[in-house]
């Protein structure tokens, strides 16, 4: 009896155990270009040891661009794998790729002496982003006469009740997210987990902008 309670006893722990040395994933969609076929994106990965990565991406039908601004690895000579130079050549070189797709409300710092804070976006790009964000909640959101739903690994889009899309082998979260661009071209969907933990799941976009003929393309 004694044994079989120390085993319930660890095995209530673990998981809060187990839950402190994972890492922290958090996503923020922060403004879209102004023709509605970019997203830009943050991430943020912590570790418990003070370490972890910050990366902004640009999302759109062709496929996706990832910049890594900050890789810290606190048990490293020099934990800061970014070096300063590097970050502000990288920040130059997105902010020339933000003025070619067009984020006129966004501007990028010229020195990474803050990594988290080298994005700004102004406030009409902030107030577009917020407008474009589905109802809802846990996996059934909505927008528009839009409905998105994940069930049973299926991530359904539907237009006045009608499906027009299905994407199966879809990982099954807890609750989900989902933005329209306003241009209807680029539908970004999130997920979240436990611990205030995020990430993007699916990025769905249409070359006319209509519903029925949106494809998966690579996040």
């Amino acid at each position: 009896m004694r044994a079989l309670t120390l085993l319930i006893s660890l095995s209530l722990v673990a998981p809060a155990a187990s839950a402190t040395t994972a890492p922290t994933h958090r996503v923020e969609l922060l403004a879209w270009s102004t023709d509605g076929l970019t997203a830009l994106i943050s991430e943020t990965t912590t570790t418990p040891d003070g370490g972890g990565q910050r990366a902004l991406r640009l999302l759109a039908r062709s496929g996706a661009k990832r910049i890594v601004v900050s890789e810290i690895d606190p048990g490293a000579r020099r934990p800061q794998k970014v070096n300063d130079k590097a970050c502000a050549r990288r920040l130059r070189s997105l902010g020339k790729v933000l003025e070619k797709r067009g984020f006129p409300d966004v501007s990028v710092a010229v020195t990474c002496a803050d990594r988290a804070k080298l994005i700004t976006v102004g406030p009409a790009a902030a107030a577009r982003t917020d407008d474009t964000w589905f109802g809802g909640d846990s996996t059934s959101l909505a927008r528009d006469g839009l409905s998105l739903r994940l069930r049973d690994n299926v991530l359904t889009l539907a237009t006045d009740g009608q499906t027009v899309g299905e994407w199966p082998n879809t990982p099954q979260p807890l609750e989900l997210q989902a933005a329209l661009s306003p241009s209807h071209a680029l539908l970004v969907v999130l997920h979240r987990w436990g611990g205030g933990n995020s990430g993007v799941l699916r990025v769905l976009a249409s070359k006319t902008g209509l519903p029925q003929d949106f494809k998966l393309t690579r996040p």
